[in-house]
């Protein structure tokens, strides 16, 4: 059986940002392209805000000149093809 460690270097050799959620869309695994690319994301998540929250978030620090609003749809559309997807694969 493979250690987390050894886990966690597989995934952390895979070249582009990889990240496994649980079914609450909760961060399980990320490699480190995954914390590079998605630091806010990331970082809001393990302060225990919820997957919409920390999309926001990201959105925000990615482009400050999107009001509020358009960040709300902009992570509630990603949020929602999470789902979408996620609803695929129960099926």
């Amino acid at each position: 059986m493979k250690t987390e460690q050894e886990i966690q270097e597989a995934i952390d050799s895979v070249p582009n940002a990889l990240t496994i959620f649980d079914e609450n869309l909760v961060p399980i695994l990320a490699n480190k392209v995954s914390h590079e690319l998605y630091e806010v994301l990331h970082a809001a998540m393990k302060e225990g805000k919820t997957y919409r929250e920390a999309t926001f978030l990201s959105i925000k620090a990615a482009d400050p000149k999107l009001c509020d609003d358009e960040c709300w749809q902009l992570a509630d559309m990603l949020e929602a093809q999470d789902e979408a997807a996620k609803e695929k694969i129960r099926t």
